[in-house]
C-alpha cells in the first residue's frame, strides 16, 4: 500500500510536546524521510532498530579525537533525532502501533542517553584547555557521572510507572495508560517533562555540541550537563520516593 505525503503529515498529533529545535527543524525534515521509508516498506520497528545502531555509531565517533569524526558523530545524532520522529510517524501513518513498539523506541533513546554524555566527556578530555596536566581524566569521570545519573533518573521513573500501573491493575482502578508525549497535569511532572524536552538531547543539546565543536567549549557543556543530570536524578529520586510514601 502506498501512502501520500498528506497522509504522513496528517498522522502527526498536535498534542505532542516538542522543543523548538525539534518543532522547527527536526520534525519538518523527518516527514519526507518518513514518506520515503514507509513507501519502500520500512516499518516503525525497523526505523527504531536502525536508530539504535545510529546511536551507538554517533557516540563512538564523537569519542574519537578527530575533527571530522566529531562532525560526522554530531550529524549522526541529528540523524538519530530524525529517526526518533520517523518511527512514530510511520506507526501512525500505517496505523500499526503497539506497546512493544514504544518499548523498542525507548530502547533506542536509552542507548544514546547511556553513552552520549560519556562521549562528550571523552572529547573534553582530549580537548582539555582548563584542567592542569595530570588531572584531565576528571572530564571523563564527569561525563560518566552524567550518563549514569541520566539513566538512573529514567530507571527510577520507569520503575515507578510500572509499579503504579501494577497496583492500579490489581485494584481494578486502571483507566488508561499515561502518554509520555502529553504534558502531565501535576506541576512537578510538568517541570520534569519540559526540562527533559527543552534542555535534553531532543532540545538544545545538539546546538550546544555544534557550538562546542566550533569554539572548543566541550568542557563547559560537560560540566553543565553533569550538574543537569545530577539535579534530574535527585529530583526523580525525591519526587517518586514521596509519591510512593
Amino acid at each position: 500500500m502506498k501512502y501520500s505525503f498528506k497522509e504522513v503529515l496528517d498522522s502527526y498529533p498536535k498534542t505532542h510536546i516538542e522543543s523548538l529545535w525539534t518543532k522547527y527543524l527536526v520534525r519538518p525534515l523527518s516527514f519526507p524521510i518518513a514518506y520515503l521509508l514507509v513507501n519502500i516498506g520500512c516499518s516503525a520497528w525497523m526505523a527504531s532498530v536502525l536508530s539504535i545502531f545510529v546511536a551507538i555509531a554517533s557516540c563512538t565517533l564523537i569519542c574519537i579525537p578527530n575533527y571530522v569524526c566529531h562532525w560526522v558523530g554530531i550529524s549522526m545524532i541529528v540523524l538519530w533525532q530524525l529517526l526518533d520522529c520517523v518511527d512514530g510517524t510511520i506507526a501512525r501513518t500505517t496505523k500499526k502501533t503497539s506497546s512493544l513498539g514504544e518499548f523498542i523506541d525507548a530502547q533506542s533513546g536509552y542507548t544514546i542517553m547511556a553513552f552520549i554524555y560519556f562521549a562528550v566527556g571523552m572529547v573534553a578530555y582530549f580537548d582539555n584547555r582548563f584542567l592542569p596536566n595530570g588531572v584531565e581524566y576528571i572530564s571523563i569521570v564527569i561525563g560518566a557521572v552524567s550518563s549514569i545519573s541520566n539513566i538512573l533518573a529514567r530507571l527510577i521513573n520507569s520503575r515507578y510507572i510500572y509499579c503504579a500501573l501494577k497496583l492500579k491493575i490489581k485494584n481494578n482502578t486502571l483507566e488508561e495508560i499515561p502518554n509520555e508525549d502529553i504534558l502531565p497535569k501535576d506541576i512537578m511532572g510538568k517541570i520534569r517533562v519540559l526540562a527533559d524536552f527543552h534542555l535534553g538531547l531532543v532540545g538544545i543539546y545538539v546546538p550546544l555540541l555544534i557550538i562546542s565543536e566550533i569554539f572548543h567549549l566541550y568542557e563547559f557543556v560537560n560540566v553543565a550537563y553533569c550538574i543537569y543530570s545530577l539535579a534530574g536524578c535527585l529530583f526523580a529520586s525525591v519526587l517518586y520516593a514521596y509519591k510512593a510514601k
